[in-house]
């Protein structure tokens, strides 16, 4: 792909430029390692005054020869970043658009089979006892969440794609509500709570009623 090769190429073009310098300097941090490995004081004398002759360039005249040997080509390689990263977004939010591999969402759909999966647990907990054993329930629940909640959950990408970040809070807040509550359905009927699980099957489906409202609306807008 493209921007594998642009962001493969311009790191590597980009570090290979901006480490250059100027003649002046190189020459300077030559003469000044000269002075480092000097062995005697004569020779160290005579270092340090071929250091100083040369001189340190100052802060711009550096940046000048800097830029004269190595700022094009440290230029090009973040041209090559700054596009490839520019054509990996549009290549990623193209893919959660369309969905990828695991093909599009349908939110709404989706969340009526979830309503009306909660519509029938409901039914299965009405007359279910205090610390009565219900792994059928449970299992139910399992389903729900396996089948529709985490597929939709891992493709909450495309619609953030769709919509923005923003308006897919609206209807997607109260859709996380009730996946709360279905996790609070399961852990009361774990510890044999009837009153709480019936409580929180309730919740779930209200919430995830009120995310379908809420998502019919942003369609509506768009």
């Amino acid at each position: 792909r493209l921007w594998d090769l642009c962001d493969a190429f311009g790191p590597g073009l980009a570090a290979a430029y901006g480490a250059r310098n100027g003649d002046q300097h190189t020459e300077f941090r030559a003469a000044q390692w000269a002075v480092g490995v000097a062995q005697n004081d004569g020779a160290r004398v005579e270092a340090e005054n071929a250091r100083d002759s040369i001189g340190m360039p100052a802060p711009k005249q550096r940046f000048n020869d800097w830029f004269n040997v190595g700022g094009f080509g440290w230029l090009t390689g973040i041209v090559f970043i700054v596009v490839g990263a520019g054509l990996a977004r549009q290549e990623m939010a193209a893919d959660a658009a369309s969905g990828g591999e695991g093909g599009a969402v349908d939110f709404t759909q989706t969340v009526q089979d979830v309503v009306a999966r909660i519509v029938e647990l409901e039914k299965r907990l009405e007359n279910l006892q205090f610390d009565e054993d219900a792994p059928d329930a449970r299992a139910k629940v399992d389903a729900i969440m396996a089948d529709q909640i985490d597929a939709l959950v891992d493709g909450r990408g495309q619609l953030i794609a769709v919509h923005g970040l923003a308006v897919f809070a609206q209807y997607f807040g109260p859709f996380s509500g009730g996946e709360r509550n279905l996790g609070r359905c399961w852990s009361a009927l774990t510890d044999g709570h009837a009153d709480e699980a019936r409580a929180a099957a309730a919740n779930a489906r209200r919430e995830f009623e009120l995310a379908l409202d809420a998502y019919a609306r942003v369609e509506a807008s768009v």
